[in-house]
């Protein structure tokens, strides 16, 4: 696994080094209008191609390893359907859901489902910000992360095609949970030296 997180790494910087690479051509397309001299376009179509392709490339990658493991998008769907089944019956995360959902649940059902697509698939399906989305939920603590992710690996553990792939989701879900928990709730100040008693 430490190879792949090296390459899917690498092909991520790749990514905004190619997306680097076409917003300073764009900007020498600019400047060189302005200036009145000429780029050819050409560059600029190479560039755009070569991005496209690129990000082609990262799509049909990660839908092979995605389908060595039996994942696709009837899984995902799957997945989320569960899942939030059983987080709406939960005692304490369903309340927590379901006041900040009411009568938006299928909005909420569409977009994670475009959210676990965008991860597992590198669909591009999910545009949103999740950090935001979670900001201000009313009885939002981070000692629910743990209970949302227990509730996500027994899911797991009842519909996942085998091992492997409930492996890639909980490490995926804990990263996710991990991410959450220090934006929402981390504060540094609390971890100055000299806040701390002796």
């Amino acid at each position: 696994m430490i190879p792949e997180a090296k390459t899917e790494a690498a092909i991520d910087a790749q990514c905004c080094f190619a997306s680097q690479c076409l917003h300073l051509v764009a900007s020498t397309v600019y400047i060189s209008g302005v200036a009145g001299c000429d780029v050819p376009e050409f560059m600029m179509d190479t560039e755009i191609q070569g991005r496209a392709a690129h990000v082609a490339a990262i799509r049909e990658r990660a839908e092979a390893e995605m389908k060595a493991m039996g994942i696709d998008e009837a899984f995902i769907d799957r997945l989320v359907e569960t899942f939030y089944g059983r987080v709406l019956q939960h005692p304490t995360l369903g309340p927590v859901f379901d006041a900040r959902l009411s009568g938006r649940w299928p909005e909420h059902m569409h977009k994670m489902k475009s959210f676990w697509s965008s991860v597992a698939l590198r669909s591009g399906a999910y545009g949103g910000k999740p950090v935001q989305a979670h900001i201000g939920v009313s009885n939002l603590s981070a000692d629910l992360f743990p209970q949302w992710l227990a509730l996500f690996s027994e899911t797991l553990n009842d519909i996942a095609p085998n091992p492997e792939a409930k492996a890639w989701f909980m490490a995926t879900a804990e990263r996710i949970a991990r991410s959450l928990t220090l934006s929402l709730f981390y504060n540094p100040a609390l971890d100055d030296p000299q806040r701390k008693p002796a």
